[in-house]
């Protein structure tokens, strides 16, 4: 847990992940909803999108619909499908509108079309996968 904090302290976003789910499941230190959540807000901030889907999951689950769509959107409009899939169901509640879902929509496309690369696209393993079906 430690040198999670440490790699933290120094820019690892995913190593506050790491922390905020050891929160979570209880894995070396006793089970903390809050600080879980603060773990994940710092993961978040730095930039780690699958904590902003847990973020949006936990206000969801506490039936702050409006603030789950907030973490949402900033999920899908980094390219996080999860978060794009988790914001309609937003939509469907009339939590999130739909105009400014359309917009989200357009930068999550955006987004995921910058991350794609020619060289990603045509290496060994997708061709491999790609022949496996």
């Amino acid at each position: 847990m430690q040198l999670y904090m440490k790699a933290g302290k120094l820019g690892s976003a995913l190593a506050y992940r790491n922390v905020g789910a050891a929160f979570h499941d209880g894995r070396g230190v006793k089970k903390n909803a809050a600080k879980e959540k603060y773990y994940h807000e710092l993961a978040a901030i730095g930039g780690y999108m699958n904590s902003r889907h847990v973020l949006g999951e936990m206000e969801w689950n506490t039936r702050n619909f409006q603030r789950a769509c907030k973490h949402y959107a900033i999920g899908a409009e980094a390219g996080h499908s999860g978060c794009l899939s988790d914001l309609q169901d937003g939509v469907k509640v009339g939590a999130f509108d739909r105009n400014e879902y359309a917009r989200v929509l357009q930068s999550y496309k955006k987004s995921v079309e910058e991350s794609r690369s020619d060289q990603r696209e045509n290496s060994p393993l997708k061709q491999l996968m790609s022949m496996l079906g």
